[in-house]
């Protein structure tokens, strides 16, 4: 039992407060001890593991329940975008000032998540933030494959047929 405060501290109407500490107790917070090196080092040590799991989780391997399936959808769109989103950061190197503020800040981020969620549903759900700026950043790629893939589409004999007895 952790007792902050007395019981004028509660917001229970004066009748109804029940003084459950002796009254010769005193109540004292202390923070434990621990050295800055350390906690620094246990940081930096943590972060490719967080970073990974704010990147890729909730990984298929761990579905336990039939629930756990439900995010596998959105997971598979997540992946591309992560992918095409890479592939815009690497195939316009060259830009980099257009891309910079966007990327470092998607980045950033997915940083921060990393280190401060410690379940996998809440930075699941957390993870939304960043979505729409990894979505930007995938942008690029993606109308590359669309365009490219409605035009290998058009060049199909069957497609160009059918669309030659339309305009006729």
């Amino acid at each position: 039992l952790v007792i902050v405060g007395g019981v004028d501290t509660t917001p229970a109407p004066p009748a109804e407060r029940i003084n459950i500490a002796p009254e010769s107790a005193v109540v004292q917070l202390k923070s434990a001890e621990v050295p800055t090196e350390l906690v620094l080092a246990r940081t930096l040590e943590y972060i490719p593991r967080g970073l990974s799991h704010s990147l890729f989780a909730p990984f298929p391997w761990q579905i336990r329940r039939p629930v756990d399936v439900l995010p596998l959808p959105e997971m598979v769109v997540w992946y591309v975008c992560l992918a095409a989103a890479t592939a815009t950061l690497l195939r316009r190197w060259r830009s980099w000032r257009e891309l910079l503020l966007l990327g470092a800040f998607s980045f950033g981020m997915l940083l921060l998540l990393a280190l401060v969620e410690g379940n996998v549903g809440t930075l699941y759900r957390h993870r939304g933030m960043a979505t729409p700026w990894i979505l930007v950043l995938s942008t690029p790629v993606l109308s590359d494959v669309v365009i490219r893939s409605a035009a290998s589409l058009r060049s199909r004999p069957v497609f160009a047929a059918a669309t030659a007895t339309d305009a006729g």
